[in-house]
């Protein structure tokens, strides 16, 4: 029978395997097990206790991720609502639930999950990729070049051109009409040429 510690040391040993430092005595650490970094972290959590908190740079005020780990078979949305309780109180960006057989991605602000190029993030990975969605504050990730291959795709793009341009503070009226009528002109050329292939560069 597999138990949470068993879990949590398979999850470990994936955070281990992609660079992130677990170790107790290192000043490198960057995971946390139960316990935020900083005791200003642990009073705003009030007693409540993520299973691990992942800092993305030695500076970060508090852990830009959260990880919650559950037996196999486990109702993973009850998980992510506990995951989520603990992100809002630390400001984190992004919460992983992990039951040892499946990985669920989520950006804490619109509970969405994690998308690379429009394909879910369903693996632990490196400290420097969950950076790239920090950085462009989205749960959608887009290379520079992006290659657009079917209607999900193209939706996909759209809803990352959405977010950044509200992030730009481009709500409403004629400015954003603008963008919007840019990234379908670009669709319309593609499919013009009986493709929907082309390297383009969003904000």
């Amino acid at each position: 029978m597999i138990s949470e510690p068993d879990i949590e040391n398979l999850l470990e040993q994936q955070l281990i395997k992609n660079g992130w430092d677990i170790s107790i005595n290192s000043p490198n650490r960057n995971v946390f097990h139960q316990i935020p970094r900083t005791e200003a972290e642990r009073k705003k959590l009030d007693g409540c206790k993520p299973d691990f908190c992942l800092y993305l740079t030695p500076n970060s005020p508090s852990p830009e991720i959260i990880i919650e780990t559950k037996k196999p078979n486990t109702n993973l949305s009850a998980a992510k609502k506990q995951a989520l309780k603990y992100a809002t109180l630390l400001s984190s960006k992004i919460i992983i639930l992990f039951d040892g057989l499946y990985v669920k991605s989520f950006w804490v602000d619109n509970e969405e999950e994690l998308l690379d190029d429009g394909s879910e993030v369903d693996t632990i990975r490196d400290a420097d990729y969950y950076k790239q969605f920090v950085i462009q504050n989205s749960n959608i990730f887009f290379n520079n070049n992006i290659t657009i291959n079917s209607k999900e795709e193209l939706i996909s793009v759209f809803s990352f051109a959405n977010q950044q341009l509200r992030v730009a503070g481009i709500t409403k009226g004629m400015e954003r009409f603008f963008e919007f009528s840019n990234l379908l002109f670009l669709k319309l050329i593609s499919e013009d040429n009986d493709i929907i292939s082309e390297n383009y560069h969003f904000i």
